[in-house]
């Protein structure tokens, strides 16, 4: 018996001193996100206790960045807060058309596409999707709200309540941080040069990893 607790004792204490040992310069390093077909992401962790995240599928990039803290075997992320919105207004008017115009605008054509988000007003709420130009006409008398989203960029909606009702025309552009991806309170477990856990681009509920470059 008295054997089998001085094994224990000592496990327990070799745990807690390798654990005690676990430095910055150990941890600082480039994780890279391994067996996700088609995807490169990962995390770039510096002794600064800042990291840089990095995502790209396809001709899809989105980063993000913030600062980076141990507690025991886990590596938690924080970032600034989303602002709040990824578009800002910048005309609303009265034109004699029907229904509600959305236009949205931005130097990068190739975005315009991909916007889309929901109309409230009149009681009901009507879906819409921005065409090549970037405008969506949506079949509504009156707005109330105005919600927006980015189909590759947006990871929350941006609301935009309708001061004047008699407004039926809206031109947004994009903010400059659309893409940027943000924490709070992001844990990955630190073991053996790897780091484990979720993504936050990938939703599935499932354990990744991240194997750290030699």
């Amino acid at each position: 018996m008295k054997k089998i607790c001085l094994v224990l004792l000592l496990a327990f204490t070799f745990t807690i001193k390798s654990n005690a040992q676990l430095t910055d310069q150990q941890i600082a390093g480039i994780y890279y996100l391994e067996g996700v077909m088609e995807v490169g992401s990962g995390f770039r962790l510096l002794e600064d206790h800042t990291f840089e995240y990095f995502f790209s599928y396809g001709g899809l990039d989105r980063t993000g960045q913030g600062t980076w803290k141990a507690a025991g075997n886990n590596i938690v992320f924080d970032s600034e807060p989303w602002p709040g919105a990824d578009f800002k207004i910048i005309r609303q008017d009265h034109k004699k058309q029907k229904g509600i115009v959305i236009q949205v605008s931005d130097k990068n054509t190739m975005l315009l596409a991909y916007a889309g988000g929901i109309v409230s007003g009149d009681g009901n709420k009507m879906e819409f999707q921005t065409d090549q130009q970037g405008n969506a006409i949506v079949n509504l008398q009156t707005a109330d709200t105005i919600s927006l989203y980015h189909q590759f960029y947006s990871d929350q909606l941006s609301v935009f309540p309708v001061q004047d009702k008699k407004h039926n025309y809206f031109e947004f552009a994009f903010m400059p941080h659309l893409g940027t991806v943000y924490f709070k309170n992001f844990i990955l477990e630190w073991k053996d040069q790897e780091l484990s856990g979720g993504n936050p681009l990938l939703k599935e509920e499932a354990a990744y990893h991240y194997k750290r470059s030699e």
